[in-house]
């Protein structure tokens, strides 16, 4: 992918920019996040689900499901992936998710900092 390409998708999704998307895919090292963009993955590695214990396969959201995450780095190479947290403490900023920032019907679960 070219640098024009890559400074388009920084714009859109800023380091520390909490966004929105739906889990479309579960993998051995972690869950796939459809942002509603045909240029790019979402993706959430095993270990930037939680800040302390072990996050396992089993423990992944459900396919469909609703996510709030972090925007933590990029893949800038043919996979074309924006990196993503729910760590609670996973970037400045984001311990201090509030429901100010979820959509009606959602709810924060601490332990994960998934928005379900």
């Amino acid at each position: 992918m070219n640098q024009e390409f890559w400074n388009k998708i920084k714009s859109k999704y800023q380091l520390g920019k909490l966004i929105y998307g739906q889990v479309e895919f579960h993998a051995p090292f972690g869950v796939f996040v459809n942002l509603g963009d045909a240029d790019v993955k979402g993706l959430i590695q095993i270990s930037d689900f939680l800040d302390t214990g072990s996050m396992t396969p089993e423990m992944y959201p459900d396919v469909g499901s609703p996510v709030g995450a972090v925007v933590i780095g990029y893949t800038e190479d043919d996979r074309q992936q924006v990196w993503l947290s729910v760590k609670p403490s996973g970037s400045p900023g984001y311990s201090v998710i509030s429901e100010a920032y979820m959509t009606p019907g959602m709810s924060f679960n601490t332990c994960t900092g998934i928005i379900l």
